[in-house]
Formats: C-alpha cells, structure tokens, sequence
C-alpha cells in the first residue's frame, strides 16, 4: 500500500476529526488543508509523539478547542506510515 496524500487526508477525516464532521456527514476536504505538513512529517520518520503534538497544536491553537483527540489519530496515521515501510523507527510516546 502506498502511502499518500489521499489516505492521509481520509484518516484525518475518519480517525482525527476534531470537530466532528465525519460524524455528521460533513464535507470529506474539511482537513485537507492540514494533510501536506502531515504527509511530509511521516515521509520523514516523524515518531508519535511529534505527531500529537502537530495535531494537538492545530486543535487548540488554530481551532480553538480543548485538544483531546489527536492520540488516536497519530496512532492511525503511523500504522499508514509503517504499511508503506516509511515509517518512524523510534517512539517516544
């Protein structure tokens, strides 16, 4: 499998969602904007905890909301990586 741009933009929408529009049958792009930065973080070996806190960031300081959700969607969007092969070789979480 490869890793992309596509499936990252479809693992934020599904696994990170921080504002809940997947949920609601909302636009599929809502977090498109964010999947380049993310793209290029696993491509580079990114670990887990450096992916939290990118998400983490984006939820509370661009969003304005409390921050809770990018656990899971790191964890995701690492098991993409690792799929491809390109994925962290360290965690820190």
């Amino acid at each position: 499998m490869t890793l992309n741009l596509r499936r990252v933009e479809q693992a934020l929408w599904k696994d990170w969602d921080p504002i809940g529009v997947h949920a609601m049958g909302g636009p599929r792009d809502e977090y498109d904007s964010y999947a380049p930065t993310v793209l290029r973080m696993l491509l580079a070996g990114t670990t887990e905890e450096e992916l939290v806190t990118h998400l983490h960031a984006i939820e509370t300081e661009q969003m304005g909301l409390d921050g809770a959700r990018p656990y899971r969607a790191a964890r995701a969007l690492l098991r993409l990586a690792l799929e491809r092969g390109d994925g962290p070789t360290r965690s820190r979480v």
